[in-house]
């Protein structure tokens, strides 16, 4: 009888799994290290990077925000003052789709290439040849995409929260909430991964 594979977590050749609270790791023979703070180049480029991180889209946000936009031009055209909103959701979904079609590194790498430095790294000083020679490592270490997702979302103040808020159905207990003032997640900047 063949043995049962486990479809849960299969094992795939090449693919190496870290454990999310992993701090330090080898890749394609250097040592990294994640760090809790930023010099003040890698904290402007921190900023873009997870800006581009917040605009990029699944599909099915993309398809919610088609359908939010087919629902304001209807909004608009009953004369409700929502032009703005639609204004704004549209050159949104024109940026993620624009940033998706770019052959440059996913700006979770990038987010995670400001924390995690090979020994000896100059700290003060970051641009994208080291980025992608970064990137270029952990790729021939074939490490699993999920530890970067998660070690770049947990950098980003309040990221986790929103997104959580924004990718469950409204519901009568969410809607509630929203009613009786709920604060929003803090989004006090913190440019170190928890």
């Amino acid at each position: 009888m063949e043995q049962e594979q486990n479809v849960t977590e299969p094992t795939w050749v090449g693919l190496r799994k870290l454990d999310p609270e992993t701090r330090s790791f080898q890749a394609n023979g250097k040592r990294y290290t994640a760090v809790t703070s930023l010099t003040l180049e890698r904290y402007e480029a921190y900023e873009l990077y997870q800006a581009e991180v917040g605009i990029g889209r699944t599909f099915e946000e993309i398809q919610s925000s088609i359908n939010r936009a087919f629902e304001l031009c209807n909004e608009v055209a009953t004369g409700k003052k929502v032009f703005a909103e639609l204004a704004v959701l549209l050159h949104d979904l024109s940026i993620g789709c624009t940033l998706v079609g770019t052959t440059q590194p996913h700006a979770v790498l990038k987010l995670c290439a400001l924390f995690l430095v090979r020994d000896g790294e100059d700290l003060r000083t970051i641009d994208d040849q080291l980025v992608q020679d970064k990137i270029d490592d952990w790729k021939a270490e074939g490490i699993d995409m999920g530890y970067f997702f998660g070690f770049a979302l947990r950098s980003i103040p309040g990221f986790l929260a929103a997104y959580r808020a924004a990718s469950q159905t409204s519901s009568p207990k969410e809607t509630t909430a929203k009613t009786q003032g709920q604060q929003h997640p803090s989004t006090t900047p913190n440019a170190s991964p928890a």
